[in-house]
């Protein structure tokens, strides 16, 4: 598997793993192709997070100088930044695996069931 698959499995893990202690019990396939998965990398969220407080700081500027128009247009810059930012971008599991090569798809999906088996296994016994 390659990098970008094996980041994709340990977040399918973590929010099946979330869903199985929610729900009570292992999740089955469906239901693991129902739950939302992160797919804006946290460095990126980063970035978005700091330019969000850059426009944000633009547009308190702006406000001071009387300058209406561009201080309402860099705190809706700031908005939209901070909010990607904050929540990123989350898609459903069978989406992400609908743009993917079947046997990609096939391997991630098995690992993160797999994955997810080993973790909440014992929980539910």
């Amino acid at each position: 598997m390659d990098p970008k698959s094996e980041r994709l499995v340990k977040k399918i893990e973590k929010a099946g793993i979330r869903a199985s202690i929610k729900e009570g019990h292992p999740l089955t396939e469906a239901e693991l192709r129902d739950i939302k998965v992160q797919v804006l990398p946290s460095p990126l969220r980063i970035i978005f997070g700091v330019l969000g407080g850059i426009a944000g700081l633009l547009s308190f500027s702006s406000f001071m100088q009387d300058a209406d128009g561009q201080g309402f247009i860099w705190a809706s810059v700031s908005l939209m930044l901070l909010l990607f930012g904050i929540f990123g971008v989350r898609r459903t599991l069978s989406r992400i695996l609908d743009t993917m090569d079947a046997v990609d798809a096939a391997e991630i999906l098995g690992h993160a069931i797999e994955g997810i088996a080993s973790a909440v296994g014992s929980l539910f016994d």
